[in-house]
């Protein structure tokens, strides 16, 4: 079983005892979740330590940190309504949806280790989508085409929180509805004589 707890900051100089310790840990995990991404996905999914410190000191963006039994970091994942916030992302692209103004939930990255199994990453949709379904709002992310294609991320995370909408006691949570809102595709046309 894990915990996931959720706090407004990690590191920085309000830190609290232990905060530099934990900070190491997140940065650890997020770089073992996000450093193999290099051989499937044209994006870099990774960021400077220093822009990592910086996002995980911002209070507008949450962490969500998944521990496991041993109140070991297994997973860290990242979510807020300030969309100015989020690195790569377009804000204004939100503009088309007015009746969801600032109850977006974008999720900038979820990262969990391979051993943590299931249960960190269906916290993470439990909790998200709770927050978003409270506020009426909805969740956005972007997927790589190998998360995607091959892991079934999108799909898994629909069918999660299908999961959780059929089994929610209280019914603040709606059938989710997937709507693929932009897509980007990387290309290479190869002049070389040679192509693989």
């Amino acid at each position: 079983m894990t915990l996931l707890k959720v706090l407004p900051t990690i590191g920085g100089k309000e830190a609290a005892d232990g905060g530099d310790i934990l900070a190491a840990e997140v940065w650890n995990v997020f770089t073992e979740c996000f450093d193999t991404m290099y051989e499937v996905a044209i994006q870099d999914h990774t960021m400077p330590r220093a822009k990592f410190d910086a996002m995980m000191a911002n209070p507008d963006i949450e962490k969500l940190v998944s521990l496991d039994d041993t109140g070991a970091v297994v997973g860290l994942t990242t979510v807020t309504t300030d969309l100015s916030a989020v690195p790569l992302i377009n804000p204004r692209f939100y503009d088309r949806w007015p009746h969801l103004k600032g109850r977006i939930f974008y999720v900038p990255f979820i990262g969990v280790l391979p051993h943590a199994g299931a249960g960190p990453l269906m916290q993470v949709v439990d909790y998200v989508g709770h927050c978003a379904a409270r506020a009426k709002g909805a969740v956005s992310f972007d997927a790589c085409l190998h998360n995607n294609n091959v892991l079934g991320f999108t799909r898994r995370l629909v069918i999660a929180a299908r999961l959780i909408a059929r089994d929610d006691d209280d019914d603040d949570f709606p059938d989710p509805v997937h709507i693929t809102i932009d897509t980007q595709s990387y290309e290479l046309v190869d002049l070389s004589g040679n192509p693989r």
